[in-house]
């Protein structure tokens, strides 16, 4: 392999190209500064010269273009996305990783990376380990199709990369619940707001509906709060007030009626959802740690890893501070997952730097957590704050 003949390639084609360790998902340099612009030919050739860094990273959003990237861990559901969309898997540009496919794609509107149970979609503040580079467990991650010469424009929730494929599953427009209206009713009940509903929009309600029905009987109040979650991801519905939105629960009870008990009248669910609506902090797709991850992004680091090269470790620590700061004299969790998700490691790298921080005394664990219990690990912050 010919990194830096490959690295440039990706240059050429728009992307923001940086070195990554052997073996590595974590960048070589620091990356924080190409999150908005690109390296130059001549630093990619600097950086590639060094025998150290053979693992090529890009990064996604702003600084690549708008490139957004579909991490499909599970083999089986890229296999779902592609038999549901046959033209863009043949025509969008995707690699074999490890686990399953990377699928690279390029859109105006902002993505921010959010995990699914099958894997997540990589947007604005990630990176993504390119082709031609090599796992720790000696996979090579290559193309289906040879380097592509240009990465498609696509709308992501559009061409079903932005949810969730494990197999056997329904996923819209083919999923149509038992309903006691007919398909024609139920797309005029979602038409009824015009002004909001483009057919972006539309789709993205539907979604957030078919998402929302309970699992099962009893679980009517859980699922309007998960189905108000869902609808203030949507920006254009996000800041409208409960009451203009009983079109969209209309739609939602005529799917979800077989699984409640009683309150089956549109009212009672309206006040209901109305209710959730007014107590949601976070959207779907984003949590307190967003919050915090972003918040660290722009702080500077604690003055006990500042001197460190190692971004990601760096973030890590920084993470742990602003941890601390939102919860007072309180310790704070944090899984290692968790924490690898947002800082760009695989999990067993952010374990270790967890607890080596505790053994230079920059973290105290208070409490062990269990996975088997989807309980993390319990930390007291004890560097400069």
């Amino acid at each position: 392999m010919n990194q830096l003949k490959t690295a440039i390639a990706y240059h050429e084609a728009g992307l923001c190209v940086l070195p990554a360790h052997v073996r590595s998902k974590q960048p070589a340099v620091p990356w924080r500064d190409y999150q908005n612009r690109r390296p130059s030919t001549q630093q990619i050739r600097d950086w590639f010269s060094n025998p150290h860094h053979e693992n090529i990273a890009i990064v996604c959003g702003a600084a690549s273009d708008g490139l957004v990237v579909r991490d499909f861990d599970d083999k089986a559901s890229y296999d779902e996305w592609a038999r549901r969309h046959p033209g863009l898997a043949k025509r969008l540009p995707t690699a074999t990783t490890s686990r399953g496919h990377h699928v690279y794609v390029r859109t105006g509107q902002a993505v921010r990376t959010t995990a699914f149970d099958d894997g997540e979609i990589r947007g604005d503040r990630s990176i993504v380990i390119a082709p031609e580079s090599v796992h720790q467990s000696g996979v090579i991650y290559s193309w289906l199709d040879g380097i592509p010469s240009e990465f498609p424009m696509v709308d992501p929730t559009d061409s079903g990369l932005c949810q969730s494929w494990v197999p056997g599953s329904e996923y819209l427009p083919a999923y149509r619940g038992n309903s006691c209206y007919t398909e024609a009713q139920e797309t005029q009940i979602l038409k009824q707001s015009v002004s909001l509903c483009n057919t972006t929009v539309a789709t993205q309600v539907e979604r957030a509906i078919v998402r929302s029905i309970p699992p099962t009987v009893a679980m009517r109040n859980r699922s309007l709060f998960k189905l108000a979650r869902e609808l203030k991801a949507i920006p254009e519905i996000s800041c409208l007030p409960a009451s203009e939105l009983r079109w969209v629960v209309e739609a939602w009870l005529s799917k979800a009626r077989q699984f409640i008990v009683n309150a089956t009248d549109v009212t009672t669910n309206l006040v209901d959802f109305a209710n959730a609506w007014g107590s949601v902090k976070y959207a779907a797709g984003s949590s307190p740690i967003d919050d915090i991850v972003r918040r660290s992004k722009d702080s500077l680091p604690p003055p006990e890893v500042a001197e460190s090269t190692n971004a990601a470790l760096v973030l890590l620590a920084t993470i742990c501070r602003e941890l601390q700061r939102d919860r007072g004299d309180r310790p704070f969790f944090l899984d290692c997952r968790t924490a690898a998700k947002h800082i760009g490691v695989d999990h067993m790298a952010a374990f270790r730097w967890l607890k080596g921080f505790c053994a230079i005394h920059l973290l105290e664990q208070v409490s062990s957590g269990s996975q088997a219990k989807r309980k993390a690990n319990e930390y007291r912050y004890l560097g400069k704050m």
